[in-house]
């Protein structure tokens, strides 16, 4: 699997910003959850028969962003190996990622938190984050790893990677 890692920087924002809103929101979950993989998976190179070498995949990248995160229904897609998933959650804070790859633009989501609301909760909830993280949001991403993370049993291991920096 092609992964993104973000450079330490950036990745000290997002664990901020995921600290600050299970802080804000502590109170309105019954249970609530960060992230904690710091590695973004590529899912669309899996349908690649020849995979590239990482350097021409680190090449034909030209553009990241991180948008805003939304509330969204909690996805299957997160309950994967790779996002360490072993319980159920109601919603996931999620941000959009743009990628652009060889002049193709690719959007998927990226959870940030996971988390189930109490009894009652929502509306207050909902009017609490209204605008979520629009101090540090959307997030250009310039520096970063790519590698080839090799996944099993809910353990990961980086195999090889290389550092890119867009212009």
């Amino acid at each position: 699997m092609v992964v993104i890692l973000l450079n330490p920087n950036q990745q000290l924002l997002l664990n901020n910003f995921q600290s600050d809103f299970i802080r804000l929101n502590f109170d309105y979950c019954t249970k609530i959850l960060k992230n904690y993989q710091t590695m973004i998976p590529l899912n669309f190179f899996n349908d690649i028969p020849d995979f590239p070498e990482l350097k021409s995949i680190s090449n034909s990248i030209k553009n990241i962003i991180i948008y805003e995160p939304e509330i969204k229904p909690f996805s299957s897609d997160f309950s994967i190996p790779f996002y360490n998933q072993k319980s159920k959650f109601e919603f996931s804070l999620s941000s959009k990622i743009e990628l652009t790859f060889d002049d193709k633009i690719h959007f998927f989501d990226f959870p940030l938190v996971f988390f189930n609301l109490k009894d009652g909760s929502k509306g207050e909830f909902l009017e609490l984050n209204k605008k979520i993280g629009t101090n540090i949001f959307p997030l250009n991403i310039k520096v970063f790893r790519i590698g080839k993370c090799l996944c099993q049993n809910n353990s990961f291991i980086l195999e090889d990677f290389l550092w890119k920096k867009l212009k």
